[in-house]
């Protein structure tokens, strides 16, 4: 494990990074406090990414919505 001062995390932040992604695990020391930093261990099963929006004609989007009717249902849109 190696020990480092908040000082030099800042100073030397990205190359933490990079050593805790090699496998490095490093403690950095603030107010009496340790704090660590390590790559986390992959979970078997891991889930494939969702996307954040789905359904039909997404990259379309913009030009299309829902909105109230007279009778209060919702109803599918067009915009130009």
């Amino acid at each position: 494990m190696k020990y480092v001062t908040a000082s030099e995390a800042r100073k030397n932040w990205f190359s933490l990074l990079d050593e805790a992604a090699k496998g490095q695990i490093i403690a950095i020391e603030r107010n009496g406090k340790k704090l660590v930093l390590r790559a986390e261990k992959p979970r078997k099963g891991k889930l494939a990414p969702r996307k954040l929006i789905s359904g039909r004609d997404v990259d379309n989007a913009d030009k299309w919505g829902w909105d109230w009717d007279e009778a209060g249902r919702l109803v599918p849109i067009t915009r130009k």
